[in-house]
C-alpha cells in the first residue's frame, strides 16, 4: 500500500474514476469495487459478448487488473478472474485522456459525419472517436492530432478492436506497422491488414442503394454463388472493360 494512504482512500480513487469511464469499462470497475473481483463468465452475463476486450477498455483508461483463472461454472473450462492489481498510488494512474467536445467536432467534421471504414453518415452520438494506432501502441501522444484519429461506427469500431487484439504487432508495438495497416488508414494507402497479406473494402448499401443490393443477391442466387464471390466476379469483369458478368 502506498504510505500515507488507507485502502479505503485508496478504493476510494477509483469511485471517483467511474463517472469519466465510458459504460463497458464502468461495468467492470463497478463490478470489482462490489464483490472484489469479476469473471468472464459474470461479464457475460451483463451482456457484454467480449469480455476481455470490456477489461482492456478499463486497463487502456489507466487501471491496472490482475488476471487469474477459474471454472466457467457451466462449462468447467477456464475462464479469467479480473481484480485490482493493487492498492496504492499506483494503481490508479492517467490513462488515456478524455476528448475535448471541441476536438471531437473537428474529428467528425473532417471526415463529413461518415464512419471512415463503411463510408456511412450517421449521427455524432452514433460515432465513436478512435485512435488509428491502438493506444495500447501508441499512446495518445503530447498533443491531439487530428490526423491521428478517425471516427468510427459501432459496429466498425468493435471489428476493428478485436482485429488489432489478435493482431502480432500487439507484442511488439511497432507504431508504423500500426500506420501501414488497413485498420489504421482504410482511407488511404496500406500494406497489410493487421499484418496478413490482404486487400478489403466494407460496403455498406444505403436507402436507394438497398435496391441494387437486393437486385445483385438474386442474380449471385440465380448463378448458385455466394454474394460476395459474384461481387468480385463483377469487379474483375468490370476491371477488364467487359461490363457485369
Amino acid at each position: 500500500m502506498a504510505k500515507g494512504t488507507t485502502k479505503a482512500d485508496d478504493l476510494e480513487k477509483y469511485r471517483k474514476l467511474l463517472p469519466s469511464l465510458g459504460k463497458r469499462p464502468r461495468a467492470v470497475l463497478e463490478a470489482i469495487l462490489k464483490n472484489g473481483s469479476v469473471s468472464t463468465y459474470e461479464l457475460g452475463e451483463l451482456g457484454y459478448d467480449q469480455p476481455p476486450r470490456a477489461a482492456q477498455d478499463l486497463k487502456e483508461a489507466g487501471v491496472m487488473l490482475r488476471t487469474t483463472y477459474g471454472k466457467h461454472p457451466e462449462s468447467g473450462a477456464r475462464m479469467g478472474i479480473y481484480s485490482l492489481a493493487g492498492i496504492g498510488d499506483t494503481a490508479v494512474h492517467a490513462g488515456r485522456r478524455a476528448f475535448p467536445k471541441a476536438f471531437r467536432e473537428r474529428v467528425l467534421n473532417a471526415h463529413g459525419m461518415r464512419c471512415n471504414i463503411c463510408n456511412v453518415e450517421y449521427p455524432a452520438t452514433v460515432l465513436q472517436i478512435d485512435h488509428r494506432v491502438p493506444y495500447i501502441v501508441g499512446g495518445d501522444g503530447d498533443e491531439l492530432e487530428i490526423e491521428g484519429f478517425q471516427p468510427l461506427c459501432g459496429s466498425h469500431q468493435r471489428l476493428k478492436s478485436w482485429e488489432c487484439e489478435h493482431c502480432p504487432n500487439r507484442e511488439g508495438k511497432s507504431v508504423d506497422l500500426c500506420h501501414s495497416c488497413y485498420w489504421a488508414t482504410p482511407d488511404g494507402k496500406y500494406d497489410h491488414v493487421a499484418t496478413r497479406p490482404e486487400r478489403r473494402a466494407d460496403v455498406t448499401w444505403t436507402g436507394k442503394e438497398t435496391a441494387i443490393f437486393e437486385k445483385a443477391k438474386k442474380q449471385a442466387e440465380r448463378r448458385g454463388m455466394k454474394l460476395e464471390t459474384f461481387l468480385k466476379e463483377a469487379i474483375k469483369e468490370v476491371v477488364r472493360g467487359g461490363g457485369l458478368p
